[in-house]
């Protein structure tokens, strides 16, 4: 070969330069490719330490039962841990569904069991039945209107025969009208008064006009609440709507009669729908 003419360069000779800037850009692009595939496949990772840090965690507003807000960063994933999901609280409702709770073996919480007080007695105009004891009971639109009274000169309703259990409908709750068991006379019984300003009940239990044993029973004094005192063996028992709200005990009160009905010992203006229980 002649001196003067040029020689081939070796390997990849004029097209090295536009072969390395190509394998450059293959690499780049291989390189974005696996990035992009490694956050793929850790992306469910990157969401659950995002719901740990920040204790939110996107929740579908219109999915049922399930309520829109943040997700407790520290409950456990089970399906009690989700507000609204399906769980079992013993003895209460379950909030967000209309599934009863479990009663069922270790439940801590029960129910009062529930009567039936028994039918309901409208009041006789001339209160046939009944015997007044002091104050001026009457009835007005078939309802048994309570007397002013107080404790000094209680007025008591009382029925004919003798009875363990006193009931009523209250009409218009007012303060210290209720119903009275094991009257005696009028210093010795055991009585429920009404105390709609503290929404409840008063038990208690008089002997020679002595209080000797007392109760607050928080309970519905409203209009349409039937109660009932039921005098038992050393004690006295208040049910409200049916079901057992209280009792006061009745064993140190010796001299307990055997005649129920009605009693007022606060101001007038209280009223009774119905007797109930009583016959």
């Amino acid at each position: 070969m002649p001196e003067d003419e040029p020689r081939p360069e070796p390997g990849l000779g004029p097209y090295r330069g536009p072969v390395v800037v190509l394998g450059l850009i293959a690499l780049v692009v291989l390189g974005g490719l696996l990035i992009a595939l490694v956050g793929a496949v850790r992306a469910p990772d990157d969401v659950s330490n995002s719901a740990t840090v920040l204790g939110t965690f996107p929740i579908d507003p219109d999915a049922p039962g399930i309520p829109p807000g943040p997700v407790d960063p520290e409950a456990s994933p089970d399906a009690g841990s989700v507000p609204g999901g399906p769980t079992s609280v013993p003895g209460g409702s379950v909030p967000g569904t209309s599934a009863p709770a479990s009663t069922g073996p270790g439940s801590t919480t029960s129910s009062p069991a529930v009567t039936d007080p028994g039918p309901a007695d409208a009041f006789d105009a001339e209160l046939a039945g009944w015997e007044p004891v002091d104050g001026d009971w009457s009835v007005e639109d078939g309802e048994l209107v309570v007397p002013e009274a107080s404790d000094e000169a209680p007025s008591f309703l009382l029925r004919t025969s003798d009875q363990s259990a006193s009931g009523a409908e209250v009409a218009s709750p007012v303060r210290a009208a209720g119903v009275v068991v094991g009257w005696a006379d009028p210093g010795t019984y055991v009585a429920a008064l009404a105390v709609p300003a503290l929404g409840g009940w008063r038990l208690e239990v008089r002997v020679d006009g002595e209080e000797v044993a007392s109760a607050s029973v928080p309970a519905s004094t409203a209009a349409g609440t039937v109660v009932e005192l039921v005098l038992g063996d050393g004690q006295a028992a208040l049910r409200v709507d049916g079901a057992e709200a209280g009792t006061v005990e009745t064993a140190g009160a010796a001299g307990l009669g055997e005649r129920a009905g009605f009693v007022a010992r606060g101001p007038a203006g209280a009223r009774w729908a119905a007797a109930v229980g009583g016959s």
